[in-house]
């Protein structure tokens, strides 16, 4: 698989955020990837046994910064990745989109001190699960309240691992 900077530093910060509220988090092999899953984050407990399910997740990265006071409008997720996210099987794991937002300069995507490194922007999530499947590509709404945070995933896998959406 080949993979952009952009794509990479998605991964990252997805990575750095499930690290701070105590996860696992794996980029997929390429089988997931043809299958739409592009990282899994998981809960451990001791020795490696599980303390839930896995959280499955599409990534998609854009330094288009279309916001309004609700919503971030996203229009470059294919409907074949959209139908993957509606899937509405109950053995499945939950599977969301995570769109991070990024500045559109490379360089201005961290600053680093002696003290502290930033990842900017931030990271926004979505779950599909029981929508219709589509067949051709529309914009997508993600709520800006749904902004992935340490607090946001724990609050996910806390609802996920007793059955529930996320």
């Amino acid at each position: 698989m080949d993979f952009t900077p952009q794509e990479e530093f998605s991964y990252a910060f997805i990575h750095a955020i499930a690290a701070g509220a105590g996860f696992s988090f794996q980029v997929a092999t390429r089988l997931g990837d043809n299958s739409g899953v592009d990282a899994t984050i998981c809960a451990f407990g001791k020795k490696g046994t599980t303390k839930g399910r896995s959280l499955y997740l599409q990534v998609k990265s854009s330094y288009q910064n279309k916001k309004s006071d609700e919503y971030i409008n996203y229009d470059d997720l294919d409907f074949t990745d959209y139908n993957a996210l509606t899937d509405d099987q109950p053995y499945a794991n939950p599977f969301i989109l995570v769109l991070v937002l990024v500045p559109k300069e490379q360089i201005e995507w961290t600053a680093q001190s002696d003290k502290e490194l930033c990842l900017r922007y931030s990271a926004y999530w979505l779950s599909l699960k029981g929508q219709p499947p589509i067949e051709k590509n529309k914009r997508i709404k993600i709520p800006i309240s749904q902004q992935l945070t340490v607090n946001s995933l724990q609050s996910i896998m806390q609802r996920i691992r007793i059955g529930g959406a996320p």
